[in-house]
């Protein structure tokens, strides 16, 4: 066998194989009926193998177990608790001597890998043959396949970048969720320090401690250094950050590259949060263009997702959008939510925890 070093052998089971059956009499044509089967067998081989290795599935939370979905999609997806969908794609024994395996088109996104499983009814087995994090172009190279001791470390990965608001709530925070002041920065009205008229009374406590800590920094640049800031534009108007920002008990924010192809544009996802008792959270998010862009990128998009990736809200950036927000929401404990950013072929995914 071609990829003997990456695979691995999961018996058919009887039970197995009546579930599969089950799911693909379901379907009203020979050529469905036969795809549907193998989608399940090649989910349940994946699901036992995750077992094995004691991650958690939420398998009657996937599409493929989902029997709307089966009748209108090609999907075999096997959703891993808290992180997503992993796409399970059957193969037949004599697959393996193409080298290229297309996806349907449903499954090139909104996936957190794929495993390619051969399927052999007739000596029941499944064999889990190697796994690819993304699919290039809709398609997976078969002889690229990794090995799936990567297909662990990779959801181990994922499971590390989760970000876990408990956490914050202890002043924990991962390095790339910063502090306001240091995305935002104040920018003077003149070449002297701000006050507190300038500024306006009646600050939120955050955001005097911003105040604060930029007429301080004001104070001690030069004053080539202070009109090469200003020239430069690389302050924000207190004024505007003001009117924008929420009012909560703790924020921080990320930049997120938008990607290469499209000059790799920066935007800034923010994200406040204030507790409302030890079981529940209150959040919003926001997205603003860094500092010295005016704009956001327009349609860009933001999403609040389920645990199971349904889309619970979203908005769209328009022309000369100076931000934009979802609308407050809630988070229980122990529950799992994502947030979602789209532009163009761009498409990025954070997991919070509570």
């Amino acid at each position: 066998m071609i990829l003997s070093q990456k695979s691995l052998e999961m018996p058919i089971t009887s039970k197995v194989l009546a579930t599969s059956e089950q799911f693909a009499s379901q379907q009203p044509h020979l050529q469905q009926r036969e795809q549907v089967s193998l989608n399940t067998l090649a989910v349940l081989a994946v699901h036992d193998y995750l077992e094995l290795m004691d991650i958690e599935t939420e398998l009657e939370d996937s599409d493929s177990w989902n029997p709307v979905v089966r009748l209108c999609e090609d999907v075999a997806d096997l959703m891993v608790k808290g992180l997503g969908k992993l796409e399970c794609r059957p193969v037949l024994p004599d697959s393996e001597s193409r080298s290229i395996y297309h996806l349907p088109p449903e499954v090139w996104e909104d996936r957190i890998g794929y495993v390619v499983v051969e399927i052999d009814k007739e000596r029941k087995k499944a064999t889990l043959l190697g796994f690819a994090p993304t699919a290039r172009n809709g398609e997976l190279l078969l002889r690229e396949l990794q090995p799936l001791t990567d297909l662990l470390k990779h959801l181990e990965s994922l499971t590390q970048s989760q970000v876990n608001l408990s956490q914050w709530l202890n002043n924990i925070f991962p390095l790339v969720w910063q502090e306001i002041e240091t995305i935002f920065p104040l920018e003077p009205e003149s070449t002297t320090s701000p006050n507190s008229e300038q500024l306006g009374s009646n600050l939120p406590g955050w955001l005097e401690q911003i105040v604060d800590t930029s007429r301080q920094i004001w104070q001690d640049l030069s004053g080539s250094e202070r009109m090469e800031l200003q020239n430069a534009g690389a302050f924000r108007s207190l004024t505007r950050v003001n009117n924008l920002l929420p009012k909560s008990e703790l924020m921080r924010a990320k930049l997120i590259d938008l990607g290469v192809q499209l000059g790799s544009e920066t935007v800034v996802l923010l994200l406040a949060l204030t507790p409302e008792s030890e079981q529940k959270l209150r959040l919003i998010v926001q997205m603003y263009p860094i500092v010295g862009e005016e704009y956001l990128p327009a349609n860009l998009k933001l999403a609040l997702l389920s645990e199971s990736e349904e889309t619970l809200q979203e908005v769209t950036s328009r022309t000369q959008d100076r931000g934009m927000q979802l609308k407050p929401f809630k988070v229980l404990q122990n529950t799992n939510f994502k947030l979602k950013i789209t532009l163009g072929d761009f498409s990025l995914t954070e997991t919070f925890s509570f």
